[in-house]
């Protein structure tokens, strides 16, 4: 189930007809065999590491991958902040 999701995320790319200013996310053009690369990818489990936010309003799987990525940081980078006893976020003037 969680790999249909995925799919669907994955195929709700961010498209260059949409607004910048409706989405904040500017358009991608995304090639068939891009897509097709993505898609496969996904079916054999090859990016089940990855959360399923990582798959929406991006242009290929290698952006997916680097969302995937820096989510994964954001939340490292927010449990050590946690650890150290600082609420998160931090407030800061």
């Amino acid at each position: 189930m969680a790999r249909a999701r995925k799919i669907q995320r994955f195929f709700k790319p961010a498209l260059p007809t949409s607004p910048r200013f409706f989405t904040g996310t500017p358009g991608v053009l995304v090639s068939v065999e891009d897509t097709v690369r993505g898609f496969k990818g996904i079916v054999n489990g090859d990016y089940d590491h990855l959360p399923e936010a990582a798959f929406y309003m991006v242009g290929t799987i290698d952006d997916a991958i680097a969302q995937g990525e820096e989510a994964r940081r954001s939340r490292l980078t927010a449990k050590q902040h946690r650890s150290r006893g600082h609420p998160w976020p931090r407030n800061s003037p």
